[in-house]
């Protein structure tokens, strides 16, 4: 488990401070803060959002989605991840393909797949 830098204690007024800019900057995300009686602050469901990761270097930024490389590298780590040996084979299976075409396709690929998503929710 890691400790929290005296900086960071919950107790402090700075770290409320600190924990709102990371909010205020979409970097983190929590669902409530309850002020307690002796002075300090309890975060509920406090976790780091997809843009922090981001900017720490731990989620996929969407750049590498345009090369072949970066798209095949995605698939191996879902294929790692897959709920089934079915699943794996295929993600595997695409993330091979991926690997071997220009990328001009994967560009396109990807534009079109999130255009669709996109188009799909926003109805």
């Amino acid at each position: 488990m890691a400790t929290i830098p005296p900086c960071l204690d919950s107790a402090s007024a700075m770290s409320t401070s600190v924990f709102e800019t990371l909010a205020d900057a979409d970097l983190v995300n929590y669902s409530k803060q309850n002020p307690e009686s002796s002075g300090g602050v309890y975060w509920a469901h406090f976790q780091v959002s997809g843009a922090g990761l981001q900017a720490i270097g731990e989620w996929p930024a969407f750049e590498m989605l345009e090369t072949p490389e970066g798209l095949g590298h995605l698939l191996e780590a879902f294929a790692e991840m897959a709920p089934t040996d079915e699943a794996e084979g295929n993600l595997r299976s695409a993330a091979t393909t991926v690997h071997s075409k220009a990328p001009e396709a994967v560009r396109g690929l990807t534009t079109a797949v999130f255009s669709g998503l996109i188009r799909a929710h926003l109805g």
